[in-house]
């Protein structure tokens, strides 16, 4: 049995059967929609094109520093390092680990929230005034 993840589709069930054991104790498979993964290589595509260098606009903690070095560019030779490091110094947990079940259903809720990523067309989403605007960005730096 396999879970395919397109941004939309996603149910409860299908939720549960990437979560847990089926009755011969395998879990369902995961696999991304090809739309989906048109979409998230044409953002990837995008942003390398027009962020992923010394000259971009600053976007916070994206090529800047967080906190106090808010206003401060990594560089892009030193982006590998710095993506490391804020990796690293979130990687922090209190109290017990989650089970693997809430593990699995968290990561496969996440990949479907990437696999919905498509800031690019007028396709009516039911956002939040903050991803509104966010949107609305993109857009308008896209077409500069």
């Amino acid at each position: 049995m396999s879970v395919v993840i397109d941004g939309a589709s996603l149910t409860g069930a299908d939720v549960m059967r990437v979560a847990r054991r089926d009755a011969s104790g395998a879990f369902a498979k995961v696999s991304l929609d090809a739309g989906a993964r048109q979409r998230v290589m044409a953002t990837r595509a995008w942003l390398d094109a027009n962020f992923m260098n010394d000259e971009a606009p600053l976007m916070y903690s994206f090529n800047t520093g967080v906190g106090l070095f808010k206003d401060q560019r990594v560089l892009m030779k030193d982006m590998v390092e710095y993506q490391t490091k804020s990796v690293y110094a979130h990687a922090t947990g209190v109290g017990e680990p989650f089970c693997e079940e809430v593990a699995r259903a968290t990561m496969l809720l996440r990949a479907n929230a990437f696999a919905m990523l498509d800031p690019f067309t007028d396709r009516p989403w039911n956002m939040t005034p903050v991803e509104d605007a966010l949107r609305s960005a993109l857009l308008e730096l896209r077409d500069r």
